[in-house]
């Protein structure tokens, strides 16, 4: 197929030479595509605003040997509002970099339904912002293949209610004390964040505004999944950085 169209979020963008850029966007059916979009940077560019970042775009597009060049591209919700409160640019940074680093494949339409989700609530809210991202952070967790165990010891079976337990990366999920000793990469956890991140893998997102971000447990659970996802995708998107910046910065609140 030399040509084709498929709809999309655009996830980032870069410049390329004096006036294109290569924009990676998340299809519903190809994965991650690789696109040029020629003279975008061009004052009187044909593209404008539309391959901007958080955006979901119909998009037409020629494959190409190396990288596709898009051909057309119609926005159908631009996320503005987003784009307008600098915590809401980082969330959504977050997001969109934890899918690059998870090499979503062909199997994308949840992904980008998820990431949809996500982006529309985010837009809307004006609190619970941290539970929001805790959410897309499970959810994607569970599409990816790497649902933690979190009922039984996941080296051993046994069950862990009464008992002392951490979490452990390589195991996926929890440890009761006496398999702790044997695994290398473990944290103690409390019993409310266990009873919160149970909550965020099995209820559904759109039950979200149920939990207050000022929750018992949130921290805790909040440093337990960015090192979870930093272990299976090898690497912490920078992004965190910057929401941690937005976070200490004065003016902001954990609202």
């Amino acid at each position: 197929m030399p040509d084709y169209r498929t709809r999309g979020v655009i996830l980032s963008s870069m410049k390329l030479g004096e006036a294109d850029k290569i924009v990676r966007i998340l299809s519903e059916k190809e994965g991650i595509i690789d696109a040029v979009a020629k003279g975008i940077r061009k004052t009187k560019s044909k593209f404008g605003g539309r391959l901007e970042p958080f955006t979901y775009s119909d998009l037409h597009l020629y494959q190409g040997r190396n990288l596709d060049i898009i051909l057309q591209a119609e926005t159908i919700n631009p996320f503005k509002l987003i784009r307008e409160d600098l915590r809401k640019v980082a969330l959504a940074s977050i997001s969109c970099d934890l899918i690059l680093r998870s090499q979503v494949d062909k199997s994308s339409e949840r992904v980008l339904n998820l990431l949809l989700f996500f982006l529309s609530e985010l837009e809307r809210a004006k609190d619970g912002l941290k539970i929001l991202l805790l959410i897309f952070e499970t959810r994607l967790l569970s599409l990816l293949g790497y649902q933690p165990i979190l009922d039984v010891c996941c080296l051993c079976g046994s069950p862990l209610e009464g008992r002392r337990f951490s979490f452990d990366f390589g195991g996926e999920g929890l440890v009761c004390g006496s398999c702790r000793p044997t695994t290398t990469a473990s944290v103690s956890i409390s019993g409310s964040s266990l009873l919160l991140l149970r909550w965020l893998f099995e209820r559904s997102p759109r039950q979200w505004q149920e939990i207050s971000d000022r929750s018992k447990g949130v921290a805790q659970v909040e440093e337990l999944l960015e090192k979870y996802l930093a272990y299976h995708l090898e690497k912490k998107p920078k992004s965190y950085q910057f929401l941690r910046l937005m976070e200490s910065a004065e003016g902001f609140s954990d609202n």
